[in-house]
């Protein structure tokens, strides 16, 4: 248990703050989420209003901040990390929440305080009192970010360095439009895995009070409608899985036949290769990741899914692999920025830089340049990223083939049901929330010509 953080809070607030401050920890939103949740005990109204204030306050934590900082004699940087996110959970609510009476979100948020720091109850309630008498808060001061009036609030609530750079690029209409969506959840998408989920699996879904139907674009997958997936015995049961459409649709990118020998370089938590495990059944696949816990989970959900023919290890790809030309397809979905998934992870809004993106694109280069070693002559590589910055993306592609003779690039196949824009002129397969409300996911194909 971490130090200061109960895991079994009695409402909503504590739940929330309990999760908002694993998340300034480093731990994935989504995960915290659901691990207070899962020992929280309460009831579906409350877990509700625990999702929306810890999603809300992640993705609007910037003009919170402006708002907090008009009425605090202490400098936010000064603030220990509970008394910060407890003034955010409480200015989120008088903001944005009006279901929420003022004299509650202040009382409860006080009260959520006092398990993590109880000499800063006055504090905390001194502030949120004085929100409460500003009545309706201004909009953020957000200088030359700010366009138009109706449009400070998206400009307020992503980094500067970030809002700056999609202005230059995309101009303002189409960089507001996008900093506009990443206030807004994505849409659930679940994949069936076939081994183990019941033919009647929307129809035990329906009973359950969640429709779905089929996705648009990733084969196989079904997008919720109705009702939460995510609170479904079925998802326990591991009948599906809880997967992006676009990280579906990547894993259809890279053509593969049964014959075929498969590498995952960058496996994760594994989703991408039991897709392929289950969908193209490669008569040897192995998946491999740097950490061994993801490597131990990924082996575990393989099992419990009963995917063929699956293997896996760990091993550091940043380096010369053990292992080389024995593969004829290999994916290397690199550890990236995962700008591309702020809806679903909106602190990663807040977790990058420019430094961060310029030092992953330096691990993603010997990735990639490394993963290659690997492919025998022939054989295909899909380089993929969920970010939409050109640093990890197109940026590392042409770095890695200006460095070798024996790779070439071919444009990426257009995915079945997808539209042409999926794949641009250049070859490069892209997506974005603005167009197709997708996350934004980036790949490219190489073949091994020597």
């Amino acid at each position: 248990m971490e130090p200061g953080i109960s895991l079994s809070p009695s409402d909503a607030r504590q739940t929330a703050l309990g999760v908002l401050l694993r998340v300034e920890r480093g731990m994935p939103s989504d995960r915290a989420l659901d691990r207070a949740l899962r020992a929280s005990g309460l009831d579906r109204r409350e877990r509700g209003l625990a999702t929306e204030l810890v999603y809300g306050v992640l993705r609007r934590r910037l003009s919170l901040d402006q708002r907090i900082a008009a009425h605090s004699k202490r400098p936010l940087i000064q603030l220990d990390a509970p008394v910060l996110e407890a003034l955010r959970l409480g200015t989120y609510q008088l903001a944005y929440l009006d279901r929420v009476p003022s004299h509650a979100a202040v009382d409860a948020t006080v009260n959520a305080v006092k398990a993590h720091a109880r000499d800063a109850v006055g504090f905390v309630n001194a502030v949120l009192r004085a929100l409460v008498r500003e009545g309706s808060p201004p909009e953020a001061d957000t200088g030359e970010a700010v366009w138009d009036k109706t449009r400070s609030v998206p400009f307020a609530d992503v980094p500067e360095w970030w809002a700056g750079r999609w202005r230059k690029k995309y101009g303002d209409e189409v960089a507001a439009d996008w900093f506009t969506s990443t206030l807004s959840p994505s849409p659930l998408v679940l994949r069936p895995h076939p081994y183990v989920a019941p033919k009647d699996l929307q129809e035990k879904l329906a009973g359950e009070g969640i429709e779905v139907e089929a996705a648009k674009y990733a084969p196989g997958a079904l997008r919720a409608v109705l009702g939460n997936p995510a609170a479904s015995p079925l998802l326990r049961e591991r009948a599906f899985a809880l997967r992006g459409e676009a990280s579906q649709l990547v894993a259809t990118l890279l053509p593969i036949q049964p014959s075929d020998r498969f590498l995952d370089v960058c496996a994760g938590r594994g989703g991408k290769t039991l897709q392929i495990a289950e969908d193209s059944a490669p008569e040897f696949l192995v998946a491999c990741d740097i950490s061994p816990w993801r490597v131990e989970a990924a082996r575990c959900e393989a099992s419990a899914v009963r995917a063929p023919n699956t293997h896996y290890l760990v091993a550091d790809m940043s380096v010369p692999p053990p292992i080389t030309g024995r593969f004829t397809a290999v994916l290397v979905d690199v550890p990236c920025s995962g700008l591309g998934t702020v809806r679903r992870r909106p602190e990663l809004k807040w977790r990058n830089t420019i430094k961060r993106l310029q030092k992953l694109a330096q691990l993603q280069r010997k990735i990639l340049y490394h993963a290659a070693d690997t492919l025998a002559p022939g054989g295909k590589l899909l380089y993929s990223t969920c970010s939409t910055e050109p640093e990890e993306n197109e940026e590392v592609v042409e770095a890695v083939l200006a460095t070798r003779n024996d790779l070439t690039r071919v444009p990426v196949p257009l995915p079945p049901g997808a539209t042409a824009g999926f794949v641009a002129n250049d070859g490069y397969f892209r997506t974005y929330p603005l167009f197709n409300d997708l996350d934004g996911f980036f790949a490219a194909l190489l073949v091994k010509t020597g």
